[in-house]
C-alpha cells in the first residue's frame, strides 16, 4: 500500500502486480485504513484479498512512483538505537563521554523520539542537513507500523539522518541531532506483516552518490538485529501512550564512515528487499 500526490491532495493506493490502484473512496489514507481494520480486528491481508479491481484502472508503479508520499501521516515516530552487534560497537567508540557504553551494559532499551510527520519527506522528498552539523549520516533502517496496543501490522524503509558530531558530543544533544525538518525519509510503500512475519531477513543495502558517482555501497540484513522486533516494541510502548499507526525504526547495522559523511547535493538511495526503494536528495540547511 502507498500514498501518492493527487491534483488535489493525496490518495491511498494499492499496489498489485505493478499496476497501483486508486481506493482513497474507501480509505482516504493508510492511517484510515489502519484505524478500520483494528476497529474491525481483521487481518490486513484478509481485507486486501476482498478488494476486486478492473485491470484497465490501474496505473503503472513507476508513473505513480515520482508522485510518492510517506505511506503514511504518522502522529508519532521513534527510533531505536543499539539493536544490532555493530552499531552497538560503532556508537561506543565515536562517543565522547560513558553514555553510550553505559547503556550497553545496562541492558535497556534505547529509544528517541524523531518527531511526527511534519519531519518526514517521501521517496524523492529531500532530506536535510542541519546548518550547524559537519558530519552527517544516513542510516538505512526497516521500521515498523504499530497499532494503538503495540502490535506489529507491517514494515516499511526508513532512511533516519543523523547528526552524528552533535550527539557524539554529548548524549544530551541526541534530540537535536535526531530531530529536525526533514530529518528522515520513509517508503516506498507499506507492507502488511503476514507477508514478512515476526523476523524479516530482508537484504539491506545503502548507496551515496556525489556528482552522480557512487561514493559508498555497503550492505547488511535485517535478521542481524538481537532481539525479534515485537519485543522490542513490547518494551517501548510499555510505559507510554502510542497512537494508531506509530512508526518505529528498528535501528541500522550499516556504518557509513567518516569519509562519506553526507554535503550538500547528494543522494541517498535505500533498497530493502520485497519492499522497494528509497531515493532522496540531500541539502544543507542555512
Amino acid at each position: 500500500m502507498l500514498q501518492f500526490k493527487k491534483d488535489s491532495g493525496f490518495g491511498l493506493g494499492l499496489l498489485r502486480h505493478g499496476l497501483v490502484y486508486d481506493v482513497s473512496a474507501r480509505w482516504p489514507s493508510l492511517k484510515k485504513f489502519l484505524d478500520y481494520a483494528v476497529e474491525n480486528n481483521q487481518e490486513i491481508t484478509q481485507i486486501l484479498k476482498g478488494l476486486n479491481f478492473n485491470e484497465q484502472n490501474g496505473v503503472d508503479y513507476e508513473k505513480v512512483y515520482p508522485r510518492l508520499l510517506p505511506p503514511i501521516y504518522s502522529d508519532k515516530m521513534y527510533g531505536l538505537g543499539i539493536t544490532y552487534k555493530v552499531s552497538e560497537l560503532n556508537r561506543v567508540q565515536r562517543s565522547q563521554d560513558a553514555a553510550h557504553e553505559n547503556a550497553v551494559k545496562s541492558g535497556r532499551l534505547v529509544s528517541f523520539y524523531k518527531g511526527d510527520y511534519h519531519n518526514c519527506v517521501g521517496p524523492t522528498g529531500i532530506l536535510n542537513i542541519r546548518g550547524d552539523s559537519e558530519l552527517t549520516t544516513p542510516e538505512p533502517e526497516l521500521a515498523a507500523v504499530i497499532s494503538s496496543q503495540g502490535k506489529i501490522l507491517g514494515y516499511t524503509i526508513f532512511n533516519d539522518i543523523t547528526a552524528y558530531d552533535i550527539e557524539m558530543a554529548s548524549s544530551l544533544f541526541t534530540p537535536e541531532a535526531k530531530e529536525y525538518i526533514g530529518c528522515c525519509s520513509m517508503g516506498p510503500v507499506f507492507i502488511p506483516k503476514e507477508y514478512l512475519g515476526d523476523m524479516p531477513e530482508l537484504k539491506v543495502t545503502l548507496k551515496i552518490l556525489r556528482d552522480e558517482k557512487i561514493i559508498l555501497e555497503r550492505g547488511s540484513r535485517t535478521d542481524l538485529i538481537r532481539k525479534e522486533p515485537q519485543k522490542l516494541i513490547n518494551e517501548l510502548c510499555k510505559y507510554r501512550h502510542i497512537p494508531n499507526g506509530t512508526v518505529v525504526t528498528l535501528g541500522s547495522s550499516v556504518i557509513v564512515p567518516d569519509e562519506c559523511a553526507l554535503r550538500d547535493g547528494d543522494e541517498v538511495i535505500v533498497e530493502i528487499e520485497n519492499i522497494g526503494i528509497l531515493r532522496n536528495k540531500i541539502r544543507k540547511m542555512q
